[in-house]
């Protein structure tokens, strides 16, 4: 195959060389335009753009963090008499009874409950960010448990 285009490009003369070279550099620059260069040039440009719409946002949420500094989530431990107020709130809502007891590793609640009212209870305790420290379980009646937990509290 080689043999036959080098007797092809030697039959020609020196003028159609020059014009077939002309076109296969200019083909071969159209191809790397339009294969190489351009898509990439695009991609750079649509990441150009996101960047600027994420920044759009940004400055956007900033400026609401700034309106609403409230809206800022602030881990702060809870003191032992405002946690107890706090879990008396939810015992008396969840219609539980039970006791509470300062310790030195942090608040003692012990109830009688059923295992369903305590998955609630651990439940609500979770998504109020309460840490169980200790968790004690022993089992009552058929269907009633005996509850010992140990709390801190984190708001």
């Amino acid at each position: 195959m080689w043999s036959a285009l080098n007797a092809y490009w030697w039959r020609l003369s020196e003028r159609e060389q020059r014009l077939l070279l002309v076109m296969s550099a200019l083909l071969i620059g159209l191809l790397f335009w339009q294969v190489i260069w351009k898509p990439v040039m695009q991609a750079h440009q649509a990441a150009e753009r996101r960047l600027a719409h994420a920044q759009t946002q940004w400055h956007w949420l900033n400026a609401q963090i700034a309106q609403h500094p409230q809206l800022l989530v602030r881990t702060q431990t809870l003191t032992p008499a405002q946690l107890k107020a706090w879990l008396q709130g939810v015992l008396q809502q969840q219609r539980l009874q039970g006791s509470l007891t300062e310790t030195p590793k942090g608040l003692r609640l012990t109830l009688r409950t059923s295992p369903a009212q305590l998955v609630q209870l651990l439940n609500k305790l979770q998504r109020a960010d309460i840490q169980v420290v200790q968790l004690q379980l022993t089992k009552s009646d058929d269907a009633v448990v005996q509850v010992t937990l140990i709390l801190k509290g984190r708001v």
